[in-house]
């Protein structure tokens, strides 16, 4: 075989196997870039096409069914009513859950040394313990509050009773009764609850 320089190199010395491979590499390689660039591209816009047409078929169909019966329409107007007022209740609840909570707890653990005393029970021992919280984007405290009491079965269940007219969020988490020798008729409570404010 001779040895050729790249000036000497012409197509029309090549040996026709040589030109029909050329062609062919040439060929699939301009079939591939169009595959890659063109083809692909036009099937993936062609599946958002279709996507989009099935949603708009969908939305109009949803649109065409209430449109077609008044009876779905005025459907559709009590179940917003109903909603309104349903948005409107808990608005109210929440307002006013968000006011208990407004109150400085050392207000409400004077309340609660009032209450106690008020019905017939003696605060022995009284201790708060307070936490940071947050819930979503709500920060609230948690007071944890522990109480010793005296005072017979009746007193005790009137304090309990007692806690729901106290403007606070307050949920009673343990109530220990026992007998001690020392204070009969009387017995001896251990309250546990905790308290949430803003």
């Amino acid at each position: 075989m001779q040895s050729m320089s790249m000036s000497e190199f012409d197509l029309k010395t090549l040996p026709m196997r040589t030109k029909i491979l050329l062609v062919t590499t040439v060929l699939m390689a301009v079939g591939f870039g169009y595959y890659l660039l063109e083809y692909e591209g036009s099937l993936k816009k062609a599946a958002r096409v279709q996507s989009r047409l099935m949603e708009v078929g969908e939305t109009l169909a949803a649109y065409q069914t209430a449109v077609s019966s008044p009876e779905k329409i005025i459907s559709a107007k009590k179940g917003v009513t109903v909603s309104k007022k349903e948005i409107e209740r808990l608005t109210k609840k929440i307002n006013a859950t968000k006011s208990k909570m407004q109150e400085k707890y050392l207000d409400i653990l004077r309340k609660l040394k009032r209450e106690a005393e008020l019905h017939g029970t003696v605060l022995r021992s009284f201790q708060s313990y307070e936490k940071d919280k947050v819930s979503g984007t709500l920060e609230y405290k948690e007071i944890q509050v522990n109480m010793t009491i005296h005072g017979d079965y009746n007193s005790l269940i009137r304090f309990i009773e007692s806690l729901e007219s106290i403007p606070a969020i307050i949920s009673l988490k343990h109530v220990e009764t026992s007998r001690v020798e020392e204070i009969l008729p009387q017995v001896e409570s251990r309250l546990r609850m905790e308290l949430y404010v803003l």
